[in-house]
């Protein structure tokens, strides 16, 4: 894969920018954390990162590819949610090893307080709830949700790339 620079600094850029806003989120507590804000946030964040190396490389090329731009927004995807994974298995591995706690315990609170009004949970359910929000929350479950995130991102930066496609500007139509 021939990666290019644009895509690097962009995703780079994105990516410090999702570890900003998630850090200072984790420093408001774990409700912030995992607020839908934040969420929201960060596809903004990744989305953007990836539509500026688009327009980025896309003033340097004449022509400039579907399978080109697909390639610059999907590289810089993967940077931003490289990064943002570094960061997460820093902060739950190292930084706090109560953070998978906490945030099970935020979830089974969550879950509980939506679906308990309308039906009774079953305590196999809820313990099989708990260990698996333990095992995503882990090292393996991080990077096994980053792979299977990079699927989700190349839907995005297919259609990124066809936003940003462009016919060389020396052909007729």
């Amino acid at each position: 894969m021939n990666l290019n620079q644009n895509a690097l600094n962009q995703g780079a850029a994105a990516g410090a920018l999702v570890v900003v806003m998630k850090l200072i989120a984790y420093l408001f507590g774990v409700e912030a954390y995992m607020s839908n804000s934040v969420g929201v946030g960060t596809l903004v964040l990744i989305i953007a990162g990836m539509s500026i190396a688009c327009i980025a490389q896309r003033k340097i090329e004449e022509s400039f590819s579907f399978k080109m731009a697909f390639s610059t927004a999907w590289q810089g995807a993967v940077v931003a949610t490289g990064i943002v994974l570094i960061f997460e298995v820093i902060l739950f591995g190292f930084v706090d090893a109560e953070l998978a706690e906490k945030v099970l315990d935020f979830t089974m609170d969550k879950m509980q307080s939506d679906m308990g009004a309308i039906m009774e949970i079953p305590e196999s359910l809820l313990e099989e709830t708990k260990s698996s929000i333990l095992w995503w929350s882990g090292p393996m479950g991080k990077a096994l949700g980053w792979v299977i995130g990079l699927l989700f991102w190349g839907v995005v930066a297919s259609i990124v790339g066809a936003v940003f496609k462009r016919q060389s500007t020396s052909e007729i139509r």
